[in-house]
């Protein structure tokens, strides 16, 4: 398929199936319900409603891994080539919900691990050990702005500096990280395998076998579609009282779709 293809594919993947497209949207505001619940009681009511609140939680938490799951469900529909949305499957979807935080958590794990290595030759831990002797070294009752002020500039400046190298480095690497992520729930919805999720050498050689060029071409448009999503929602959000519910119900739930569709569609041409 042409990327155009590809992209209207999944843009309309939704509408076409506006009835499940509803189904799943009311889904996502009875989450947003009980999670404003569980955070209201939490703020008014905390003393004698615990239990309550860790119901809230607990089941808010259940929905979300079940959507997830349904999402690698659509993946999985659209690499047999099914153009319907299908049902919920509630054991399944959560069973495969809790696989994909498990890969989620595989890979941003790596992305922490390398930061914290190369943090090293970036120079991070060196000047944190130089300012802590600086300020280990000053009386206990300074005032707080003498205290920085006894920092020198330069190791002030050094530190700025390997602070803000480390917080880039993780940033691109959590971009790598998304970009494998994306086809790691395909790859879970056609295996139901963690494994072949974590499968980093298996998910690249897909990517070649798409075509990078192609691949990040579609990744760039599926980011505007997802940055003029967000930009409508900011939009939607300060209506009064509902305002978050019409974002939920409609964007959330309509991106949420599209997204599990597309990276499916962008799997199957490799």
């Amino acid at each position: 398929m042409e990327i155009s293809d590809i992209i209207r594919d999944a843009f309309y993947y939704p509408i076409d199936n506006y009835k499940r497209w509803f189904m799943i949207a009311v889904v996502y505001a009875i989450l947003l319900f009980i999670s404003q619940f569980g955070s209201y009681m939490s703020v008014n009511y905390l003393a004698g409603n615990t239990s309550i609140i860790i119901i809230t939680l607990l089941v808010s938490v259940i929905i979300q891994l079940i959507l997830s799951g349904f999402m690698v469900s659509i993946s999985k529909t659209t690499l047999n080539k099914n153009d319907t949305i299908t049902k919920f499957n509630l054991e399944k979807d959560l069973l495969n919900g809790i696989k994909k935080v498990i890969i989620t958590i595989f890979y941003v794990l790596i992305a922490i691990i390398i930061t914290l290595i190369l943090a090293i030759p970036l120079g991070l831990y060196s000047n944190i050990a130089k300012v802590t002797s600086i300020l280990s070294s000053m009386p206990s009752n300074y005032p707080t702005f003498f205290v920085l002020q006894s920092i020198p500039p330069e190791t002030f400046k050094a530190l700025e500096f390997s602070l803000g190298s480390v917080m880039v480095l993780f940033g691109v690497l959590l971009i790598v990280v998304s970009i494998f992520l994306f086809l790691a729930q395909v790859s879970l919805a056609e295996t139901e395998s963690i494994m072949a999720g974590c499968n980093i050498k298996a998910l690249f050689n897909k990517m070649r076998r798409i075509g990078l060029g192609k691949f990040l071409t579609c990744l760039v448009m599926y980011a505007i579609i997802m940055f003029i999503s967000l930009v409508l929602g900011m939009f939607v959000v300060v209506i009064p009282i509902y305002g978050v519910y019409i974002y939920y119900f409609i964007i959330v739930s309509f991106t949420s779709i599209f997204s599990a569709r597309l990276a499916a569609l962008i799997y199957m041409e490799g």
